[in-house]
């Protein structure tokens, strides 16, 4: 069991399950205490605390919705009250329709764009060190998709933003995830369309969430990256 005095924490929106729970189970197994953000099902987040608990750290369930600024701040609020710190922010959380109606397009934006502002400045109170945010293979291939292309590449550009605004403080850096096997890829794609994703990378198959989990451990913890 590692002592609490050096535990490192982290917070990762998005946690319950896919590419935040493969995150979130990464930084764990590294000895980091691991606080799990989610929206709505308060089950799935407790199930992935109990789970990487057994790596001998803690995790709290936090939820919140991300896209509001009173909500972000309850988020942080929970996290240092429980573990007195953030050393490191992953700005995960994402809702994805392929094809979004008029009246969705507003909330799927500010979920990615103001969670990522919102967290990123409430983390920096409390004297984070390093922050990765998650956007997507769609800045650089659409796949039809042009209205997620437009606010995943609003994320490259807050990362960009926010290493440059805290230059020599605070390391921030982004994740383009390919295709990974996650709920959010399935249920939008068919097999024929999953089969293309497949045919176009060099091993051939979907990324695990936690291969993911490893990509982002290693950007928090080089410390020659920032604004990547």
């Amino acid at each position: 069991m590692v002592r609490s005095k050096k535990v490192k924490t982290v917070l990762i929106t998005g946690a319950s399950r896919g590419i935040g729970k493969g995150i979130a189970e990464e930084f764990a197994k590294n000895g980091y205490n691991v606080a799990i953000g989610y929206l709505k099902n308060q089950k799935l987040a407790e199930q992935v605390c109990k789970k990487i608990e057994k790596c001998g750290v803690k995790a709290i369930a936090v939820q919140g919705d991300v896209a509001d600024y009173n909500s972000c701040q309850k988020i942080v609020d929970q996290v240092v009250a429980k573990f007195g710190k953030i050393d490191v922010l992953v700005n995960n959380a994402a809702e994805y329709k392929r094809y979004a109606k008029v009246e969705d397009r507003t909330q799927l934006a500010m979920v990615k764009l103001n969670g990522v502002q919102f967290l990123s400045d409430l983390a920096y109170s409390t004297g984070v060190k390093s922050v990765v945010n998650i956007s997507s293979m769609y800045t650089v291939n659409s796949r039809n998709a042009p209205f997620a292309t437009a606010y995943q590449a609003g994320v490259e550009s807050l990362t960009k933003y926010f290493a440059q605004k805290w230059r020599g403080k605070v390391r921030v850096n982004g994740v383009r995830p390919g295709a990974c096997n996650t709920d959010m890829l399935l249920d939008n794609y068919s097999d024929k369309e999953v089969q293309q994703f497949l045919d176009a990378v060099p091993d051939k198959r979907l990324i695990d969430p936690r291969e993911m989990g490893e990509v982002v451990y290693f950007m928090t913890t080089n410390k020659l990256l920032t604004g990547q």
